[in-house]
C-alpha cells in the first residue's frame, strides 16, 4: 500500500484542511473525489488513519405506517419502498448511510485489512496504491495479493508493510485435497440414493417436481427470494438420504437453489424457465455440488502445507489459513 504510506497521509492532514463541517476527514485523492477520504482517529496515545472510498448502507425493515410518517416529514430520502414479487408484497426499509471503509493505517506504517469482503471497486482501489493486484478467488480460499510470483492470501485483522507488503505475522495455507482411496469407498454408501433419484427425476416434467416439491417441503414459500444457498434445507435432504432418496434429493436442489430454480417453484410462478429448470438437468446439476458436500461432511482430506508467501495450487476442497496455529477466515 504505497501509496498510503503513514508518512505521506500524515503530510496531508498538516497541510491540507478538512472537508467542511468534518473536522477529521481529509481527502487522499483530488478534492473533488470527495469519496475517497482519510478520517483520522485516536487509538489510545496514536494517531491512525482509516482509509475509506464510498458508502455503505444497512436497510431496516419499518411499517408502512413508519415509511408514510417519514415521507410526510419530508425525509423521503432516508426510506425506500420496493417491490418483492417472489412474497407478492411492498417492503419498506429506514436507510442509514456509512463510510465504507478500506482500512487503517498505523504508526509502524501497517495497513490493516479491516473488512470481511472487499467488491469490485475496493479491490481496483486497493490494486491501484499497491504495487502488485487484489483479486478473489474462491479456489485459492478468497482474497488474495499477487506480485510477481509472490502469492498472499488476505485475512480480516491481517497488517502488512506499506511498502514492501510484508505481512507482520507469518502464516502458513494448508491445501485441502481428496483421498481418492477413502473417497471410492465412501461413494459406495450414496449409489443407491443417486440411482433412485436420477431414475425418478427422468421421467417427470416440470410441473409435476414442482408439485412434488412444494408438497414436501411445505413452508417452501419461506425461502423463494433467497438467491444463495440454504444450509437448513440441505442438512433435511442430508437426514433423508437413506428413507427417501427423492425427497433428500428435492431438499438439496431447492437448499443448493441449483439453477435459480427457486423461483420457479413459487406458486403464482407459471413461467418455465426452459432446459435449465428439467427436473432432469436439475438432478445433473445439483449432483456435483451434493457430492462435493458430501466429501466436506466426512473427514476424506489430506493437507499440504506451504508458508507465507510461497505460490500455493488451487484447491476446490478449501484453502485453510493458520496464523499462529490459530484458523482464522480469508477474506472475500
Amino acid at each position: 500500500m504505497i501509496a498510503w504510506r503513514y508518512d505521506r497521509l500524515t503530510e496531508i492532514t498538516n497541510n491540507l484542511s478538512p472537508f467542511r463541517g468534518t473536522p477529521n476527514r481529509f481527502p487522499w485523492d483530488s478534492r473533488r473525489r470527495s469519496e475517497k477520504c482519510i478520517y483520522v482517529r485516536k487509538e489510545g496515545e496514536d494517531t491512525v488513519f482509516d482509509i475509506s472510498y464510498g458508502h455503505e448502507h444497512d436497510n431496516e425493515v419499518i411499517s408502512k405506517e413508519a415509511y408514510h410518517s417519514y415521507v410526510a416529514s419530508g425525509q423521503s430520502q432516508y426510506v425506500r419502498l420496493y417491490r418483492d414479487f417472489y412474497v407478492n408484497k411492498d417492503v419498506y426499509v429506514y436507510i442509514t448511510k456509512r463510510p465504507a471503509m478500506l482500512g487503517t493505517v498505523r504508526p509502524d506504517n501497517t495497513f490493516e485489512f479491516t473488512n470481511d469482503t472487499y467488491g469490485l471497486g475496493d479491490r481496483i482501489m486497493l490494486s491501484n496504491h499497491s504495487n502488485g493486484y487484489f483479486n478473489v478467488n474462491s479456489r485459492l480460499g478468497g482474497l488474495v495479493y499477487t506480485q510477481g510470483h509472490a502469492l498472499m492470501p488476505i485475512y480480516k485483522g491481517m497488517r502488512v508493510d506499506c511498502g514492501t507488503m510484508r505481512p507482520t505475522e507469518d502464516f502458513s495455507v494448508f491445501v485441502k485435497n481428496v483421498d481418492r482411496s477413502k473417497s471410492k469407498n465412501l461413494l459406495k454408501n450414496y449409489e443407491k440414493f443417486f440411482k433412485v433419484s436420477e431414475t425418478m427425476f427422468k421421467v417427470i416434467d416440470h410441473a409435476t417436481f414442482k408439485a412434488s416439491a412444494r408438497e414436501i417441503i411445505t413452508n417452501i414459500d419461506d425461502y423463494i427470494s433467497r438467491w444463495g444457498r440454504c444450509g437448513e434445507l440441505i442438512d433435511k435432504g442430508y437426514e433423508l438420504i437413506e428413507e427417501s432418496p427423492f425427497d433428500a434429493m428435492t431438499y438439496m436442489i431447492a437448499g443448493l437453489n441449483t439453477n435459480y430454480c427457486l423461483a420457479s417453484l413459487s406458486e403464482q410462478s407459471t413461467s418455465w424457465r426452459g432446459p435449465r429448470s428439467d427436473p432432469h438437468y436439475l438432478f445433473m446439476s445439483a449432483k456435483r455440488s451434493i457430492m462435493k458436500e458430501i466429501y466436506k461432511r466426512n473427514p476424506i482430506f489430506s493437507e499440504r502445507e506451504f508458508t507465507a508467501g510461497n505460490v500455493y495450487p488451487a484447491s476446490t476442497w478449501g484453502i485453510i489459513l493458520r496464523v499462529n496455529g490459530k484458523e482464522v477466515e480469508q477474506c472475500y
